[in-house]
């Protein structure tokens, strides 16, 4: 019951709270895991990072939750593309 209490705590200090996607430090301690992993095995890896240039124009010109809704379709594809290779996360500034 103590875990289950404690993960309902953490979960939301570990999350996104627009995209619900991982933040950075739960993205870290996910590619720490992976690279450990990867030494383990004698694998390698990969890292994809994607920036979204000019978001701001885009939240200034057409509104904050039109950009909400931009931001959200964009972890989604992204979480969904990331989960049969590993992590997706949402690192923040």
């Amino acid at each position: 019951m103590a875990a289950v209490h404690e993960a309902a705590i953490r979960d939301p200090a570990s999350r996104d709270r627009l995209t619900g996607l991982p933040n950075r430090f739960e993205l870290r301690d996910a590619l720490h895991a992976s690279i450990e992993r990867g030494d383990e095995l004698g694998s390698g890896g990969a890292v994809r990072v994607l920036g979204l240039d000019r978001f701001k124009q885009v939240n200034d010109a057409l509104g904050d939750a039109f950009g909400d809704r931009q931001l959200q379709a964009v972890a989604a594809r992204g979480a969904v593309r990331a989960a049969a290779a590993g992590a997706c996360g949402a690192p923040g500034q």
